[in-house]
């Protein structure tokens, strides 16, 4: 896990700071609609450590989420090196499912932030012709659906986050409840 991670930055610093202000402002941007919307409620020391872990968790699938918009910018580049991997192939030549693979690790070879999101490859019945534009579009695809899942889980641990927080929170109760007979006045006609 922690590989993943360090190929994700050392691939994609750039982004992995965007991730982390992006974090930082949802944390912060929870914090003041949970305030706003519970005004008679002050936040205590545990509503500031549920904050903290959601935010590393929510951090985690954001860096995930970077990582995976770093291989989509990489898709060209593996359809070359597949490209080229498949050049000196007869254009009649039909890939088997091994042959696929063998393709597929030597792409994980050149790049292997690839490696982390996707497992196995078949593509069985293409043709030097289509494989690296097919691999692509199966790159880019597989990529939507990892951003997609991390961000549903993100919205998960950003609502768990808030419902704790609320929880946590503490009520003050407002001193003049009722009516404050003393100020009251009443006049006879």
């Amino acid at each position: 896990m922690f590989g993943i991670l360090y190929n994700i930055l050392t691939y994609s610093a750039g982004s992995i700071v965007i991730g982390i202000l992006a974090t930082a402002v949802c944390i912060a941007l929870m914090f003041y609609i949970i305030k706003s919307w519970h005004k008679n409620r002050s936040f205590t020391a545990l509503s500031y450590i549920i904050g903290c872990v959601a935010f590393i968790f929510i951090l985690f699938h954001a860096i995930l989420i970077c990582g995976a918009v770093v291989i989509k910018s990489y898709g060209n580049d593996a359809e070359s090196l597949i490209n080229s991997y498949v050049t000196p192939l007869s254009s009649s030549t039909i890939f088997t499912q091994e042959d696929t693979q063998e393709l597929f690790l030597r792409l994980r070879n050149d790049l292997p932030i690839v490696g982390y999101y996707i497992a196995s490859a078949d593509f069985s019945g293409h043709t030097p012709y289509d494989i690296a534009s097919s691999m692509n579009q199966e790159l880019q695809r597989h990529m939507n659906w990892n951003i997609l899942r991390h961000f549903l889980w993100s919205i998960f641990f950003v609502f768990l986050g808030a419902l704790g927080i609320i929880k946590s929170m503490e009520i003050h109760k407002s001193k003049n409840t009722g009516f404050n007979k003393k100020k009251r006045k009443f006049y006879d006609e």
